[in-house]
């Protein structure tokens, strides 16, 4: 009974070490980072929708995960080997202590208040607001690359 708990225990232990780690989905706020730290080096990681969330590597073992749009999109990492180390979903949520969402009539704006609110974009925003908060963010940008 003992032999056939170790080789039980053994075979047990070798799926784990071999398989990707899984656990619930990794939860990013659109626009906020969450460090992802890898159990073993990795050599490469892959996002299923890089308009959901987007990777930025930091070593062989951490990658950072940033929330760009709400849904839910996969990640995947892979050793050197090409084994795959993590497999894992990424579901993207819209901050929820600081968001303000003004409805008046079928428009909804969308405000980020910390700790003074200022106009953000969010998905079924109106789009004449979208864009403008889009407008001013690209202009935004350039000014930050001059």
């Amino acid at each position: 009974m003992h032999a056939r708990h170790r080789i039980l225990s053994a075979l047990v232990a070798a799926v784990a070490l071999a398989g990707p780690t899984l656990a619930g989905p990794l939860s990013v706020e659109a626009n906020k980072t969450e460090p992802l730290r890898f159990k073993r080096p990795v050599a490469s990681v892959v996002i299923g929708n890089p308009l959901v969330a987007d990777i930025a590597i930091f070593n062989e073992q951490m990658v950072f995960v940033t929330g760009k749009s709400y849904g839910t999109t996969n990640l995947m990492a892979f050793d050197a080997a090409g084994n795959l180390v993590y497999s894992n979903d990424v579901a993207v949520s819209s901050p929820t202590e600081s968001l303000l969402r003004v409805v008046r009539g079928d428009a909804i704006n969308s405000y980020d208040c910390t700790p003074a609110c200022r106009s953000i974009m969010n998905p079924g925003d109106a789009q004449g607001y979208f864009d403008s908060v889009l407008d001013q963010n690209r202009q935004l940008a350039r000014a930050a690359r001059e």
